[in-house]
């Protein structure tokens, strides 16, 4: 640790990594460190220390404070929510990914601009939201809305009918797969894995068309599924 004097600067000693880079993190009130092409990196950025006689820049932008909690508009809070932040200029792009707390509250500092935000529960909530950031002010009224969502249950098996554990399946909509540009703040691909017994169960999924494919098991193929809001889909892969 070190301390940052009048003039912005600091000194301190590292251990010489092999690769010459380290990361940093200053935790600065109303300031939020970025690397060299101005992308957030969650108050932390990685500097090169390769020639230890020339002092090494850092930058830091403005910032105002998201905070406050992520609820419906029943108020029901989203606690230990996934959160992504992402810019509207370049939506394919997440700027920052944190979670709420266990009170479903979110506190994150972020340069002044827009941005869209997605929420998502380990039950399959999902949460929108879009918030304008001030510099050196705290926004703490954001608008949620919950997003409609269904699920799919099923059971991936063999050729002899046993079940088949650990496998990974990737759950995409169809906007991904036609190839269309994917928005980071928008509920659009899952992961999931089978459990011991092959089955498994993905929740929080918008409705649309949907496919389900087996990763690194291409005997298992594909399958597509229509999700609709509040329903549930049962489906059997089976291995060919």
């Amino acid at each position: 640790t070190a301390a940052v004097d009048a003039r912005g600067g600091f000194r301190v000693e590292v251990d010489m990594p092999p690769d010459g880079l380290v990361r940093v993190g200053l935790p600065l009130a109303g300031w939020e460190l970025v690397d060299d092409a101005r992308e957030l990196r969650d108050g932390h950025t990685w500097v090169d220390v390769a020639d230890l006689t020339l002092p090494v820049p850092l930058w830091a932008q403005r910032t105002g404070e998201l905070r406050g909690p992520v609820a419906d508009a029943n108020g029901t809070l989203l606690a230990l929510a996934d959160v992504v932040i992402a810019d509207p200029e370049t939506p394919h792009r997440a700027l920052l990914e944190t979670a709420t707390d266990a009170a479903g509250h979110l506190r994150v500092a972020l340069p002044a601009a827009t941005y869209d935000l997605l929420a998502t529960t380990p039950t399959g909530d999902v949460l929108s939201a879009a918030v304008e950031i001030a510099a050196g002010r705290a926004a703490t009224a954001v608008a949620w809305r919950r997003i409609p969502t269904g699920s799919v249950t099923g059971r991936v098996t063999g050729r002899d009918g046993e079940p088949l554990p650990g496998v990974r399946l990737f759950f995409a909509n169809e906007v991904i797969q036609n190839e269309h540009e994917v928005r980071a703040a928008a509920r659009q691909s899952v992961r999931v894995v089978t459990d011991r017994h092959g089955r498994f169960r993905c929740r929080g999924l918008p409705g649309g068309e949907w496919t389900v494919v087996a990763l690194d098991e291409s005997d298992l193929g594909s399958t597509t599924l229509t999700i609709s809001a509040g329903k549930e889909v049962a489906v059997d892969v089976r291995q060919r």
